[in-house]
């Protein structure tokens, strides 16, 4: 039994030692991770919104339908917003060619319009366009698909 209180007692200490030594006495540490703290501030993102984009559905050079899509690209920061304004053409007629060029393919699937599918599309030919680590996300404000049936 003296045994048990024995060590009870060597612990209790070992553990009070190792709370005053980082919550009392290691000062430094507290003062760096309140810096820390402090520095990091909240930076709200940075988008860019793009004209709609009305793209025809092609099969066997008949045009089936038309996919009309909205799409906001949020970037790292003003830097990047105005690399993205200044090649904004450019980046347009990326988006508009990869979407005319797989959205037949992907559109007659039972699984219909995909955006998972398209925003990692579109984060891909954003990244070959402006360059990696301008566009940090791609979101897909609005969709409308429709048909063209037989005349």
């Amino acid at each position: 039994m003296k045994k048990l209180v024995l060590i009870v007692v060597i612990l209790a200490l070992v553990a009070g030692g190792t709370y005053a030594w980082l919550f009392l006495f290691n000062k430094e540490d507290q003062a760096e991770a309140e810096a820390e703290l402090q520095e990091e501030v909240f930076v709200p993102p940075v988008y860019v919104q793009l004209a709609p984009f009305n793209v025809p559905v092609v099969r066997d050079g008949e045009v089936t339908g038309y996919v009309n899509i909205t799409i906001i690209v949020e970037v790292a920061d003003d830097e990047a917003r105005e690399v993205a304004v200044r090649h904004m053409a450019r980046l347009r007629d990326a988006f508009f060619r990869d979407l005319y060029a797989t959205l037949p393919l992907r559109r007659g699937s039972s699984k219909g319009f995909e955006p998972k599918f398209v925003k990692r599309r579109m984060q891909a030919v954003s990244d070959r366009t402006l360059g990696q680590g301008v566009v940090t996300d791609i979101l897909i404000q609005g969709v409308y698909e429709g048909n063209i049936g037989p005349s």
